[in-house]
């Protein structure tokens, strides 16, 4: 009797424990695509004095390019957008793409260069290979990148980190099945990399995080995040910088998008509503919807009535593409001087980028921008017809 009960008191165990604990992994589907939309603010301090704040919008397309056993391999899109704090609060990109090769495993751990930057953060979250149930807590080791290329060190600095990990509890999340986890992390590192070219430069960096990770269990991927920060930088003459502040961050299924089936039918749409010198074309990231001699009031970023017009027929087409986001690139001729060029051509987009969120087209997190002044004609300058051709806004509808 007493060899029955003892069976049947780890049956019984054995079956609670497989219903509530299990093992995670990341799960990897060749061509698969999804997107990370990343918010930063942040509040700078100088040797604990107040400076500033600053806000950024960060978007990461993944690309799943092959899958070999349980590891997948990824190449990563990363952009860069600083709030403009002018009228309407709009994303400005900071600068070119940045695109990432990497490898990563079931349990999360990277397979990089160390030259690459971006991603930031570097296997997090790293899980066991063992089941774990909520209460279960673990540590694993992880990077940090940092950019000091403006001191004049060309490579990135990898910073190692001690992270601890908890499973606070099982959660639904805008009807996600999720798992939820706590985060928290501590850096503390010395540079001793090659001497910068600048004066002063950090030599010392110092802080941690702590953060609150929903992960998709059907996806087999992070979902959703947010996380408290403190870091500091200690600079060789003794200036502590201090970044403190908070993010959040949501992963989005990219959908599958016929693009040339798209391209044809605005096409067809900006045929239809006789929309003039106005063009449309696939590119790699999605398709590109160009203004071409845009009229602006003389030397000004002030839309005139005709193009407002033009952007009203336009946004009609937007709206038909709800869950794809928009940048907006304004280029000149080449006319006036370097900065005059580059001011003009951000003050342009903007224009742009502004009336088409007064319409209602997007949120502001999805309607982005960039000045390129007239570094990327279409057409020969000494001409008027070239230089009307490149005095052009592009409106790109981005495929993830």
């Amino acid at each position: 009797m007493l060899f029955r009960k003892l069976t049947l008191f780890l049956v019984l165990t054995i079956c609670f424990h497989a219903l509530f604990a299990e093992v995670f992994e990341f799960k990897y589907r060749k061509d698969d695509m999804y997107k990370l939309k990343t918010e930063v603010d942040e509040d700078i301090y100088y040797n604990g004095v107040f400076s500033g704040s600053a806000n950024y919008l960060n978007k990461i397309s993944v690309f799943i390019e092959d899958v070999k056993g349980k590891k997948g391999s990824l190449k990563g899109i990363f952009r860069t957008f600083k709030q403009v704090r002018e009228g309407i609060y709009l994303y400005k990109e900071e600068e070119e793409d940045y695109s990432s090769f990497f490898v990563r495993d079931e349990h999360g751990k990277y397979e990089m260069s160390n030259d690459y930057l971006m991603p930031l953060m570097r296997d997090v979250p790293l899980f066991p290979a063992y089941d774990i149930k909520p209460g279960d807590e673990w540590s694993a080791k992880g990077i940090e990148v940092h950019d000091f290329t403006e001191f004049g060190v060309q490579k990135p600095v990898l910073a190692p980190i001690n992270i601890n990990y908890t499973y606070l509890r099982d959660e639904k999340r805008d009807g996600m099945n999720c798992a939820v986890f706590q985060i928290n992390y501590a850096v503390y590192y010395l540079y001793n990399g090659p001497t910068p070219k600048a004066n002063d430069y950090p030599v010392k960096i110092m802080g941690g995080a702590e953060q609150e990770h929903f992960w998709n269990r059907e996806a087999g991927r992070p979902y959703y995040y947010s996380d408290d920060f403190d870091i500091y930088y200690i600079m060789k003459s003794g200036l502590v910088i201090e970044f403190l502040g908070r993010s959040e961050g949501l992963v989005t299924e990219s959908k599958k998008w016929d693009k040339k089936k798209a391209t044809d039918d605005i096409k067809k749409e900006i045929e239809d509503k006789k929309i003039e010198d106005t063009t449309v074309k696939e590119d790699d990231e999605g398709i590109v919807i160009t203004l071409e001699n845009i009229q602006f009031k003389p030397e000004s970023d002030v839309l005139m009535p005709s193009e407002q017009a033009k952007l009203k027929k336009i946004a009609e087409i937007l709206k038909r593409y709800p869950d794809r986001d928009l940048f907006i690139a304004g280029h000149t001729a080449l006319a006036g001087t370097s900065s005059g060029r580059q001011a003009l051509s951000e003050n342009r987009a903007r224009s742009v980028a502004e009336f088409l969120l007064m319409l209602g087209v997007r949120r502001e997190d999805q309607i982005t921008y960039k000045g390129f002044g007239a570094r990327l004609p279409l057409a020969d300058n000494s001409t008027e017809e070239g230089r009307r051709k490149n005095r052009r806004v592009e409106i790109k509808i981005l495929e993830n």
